[in-house]
Parts: structure tokens; C-alpha cells; sequence
């Protein structure tokens, strides 16, 4: 069972890890393979890091911006805004 593995990860039991898993399906959007190939060529173009295209690639088929705190990434392109954990807590109040 696949889960099997992400539940020995977890150290949880099998109610609060099925409650869990839950969760995360409720949470977590799965994107096909098939929405994100049209921009893997621009990707690969803009991407400083080969480990770096796939988010890329989904950035710019859901014309969205990504969190991380590589600044390789941050500054070696300019087409997709690229959000720092200290970036997002200076735009967030929340997190203040």
C-alpha cells in the first residue's frame, strides 16, 4: 500500500493518519504532467538550476509566483517572481 510509507514517516496511528491524509487531499492540488509540458522549453530557458524547471514550469502555466529562498533563482530571471520567507513576512502582516 502506498500509503504504508508516508504513515511509518508520520508516527501516527491509523485514525490521526487517515485524519491527516485527509487533510493534505483537502489541501493539496495534484497538477497533470500534460498542463505544465507547453512550458517546460521556457522553463529550461529561465531555470539557473535543471532541479529548478518543474517549478518553473508550473509557475508559468498557472501564472503564479513561487517561495523559495534560493537567490540564484530569485535573480537569474525576472519573468517569475520568486518570494523569500523573509519577503513573505515583510508582505504578510500575519506573520509579524
Amino acid at each position: 500500500m502506498k500509503n504504508s510509507f508516508l504513515k511509518r514517516k508520520t508516527h501516527r496511528s491509523p485514525k490521526d493518519f487517515h485524519e491527516y491524509l485527509n487533510l493534505l487531499e483537502d489541501l493539496i492540488t495534484i497538477i497533470q504532467k500534460e498542463e505544465i509540458s507547453p512550458f517546460m522549453d521556457q522553463a529550461h530557458e529561465l531555470s539557473p538550476d535543471p532541479k529548478d524547471v518543474v517549478y518553473l514550469a508550473l509557475a508559468l502555466a498557472l501564472d503564479s509566483h513561487i517561495w523559495s529562498n534560493d537567490k540564484q533563482l530569485k535573480n537569474s530571471q525576472k519573468q517569475i517572481m520568486v518570494y523569500s520567507t523573509s519577503d513573505l513576512v515583510e508582505l504578510l502582516p500575519l506573520l509579524k
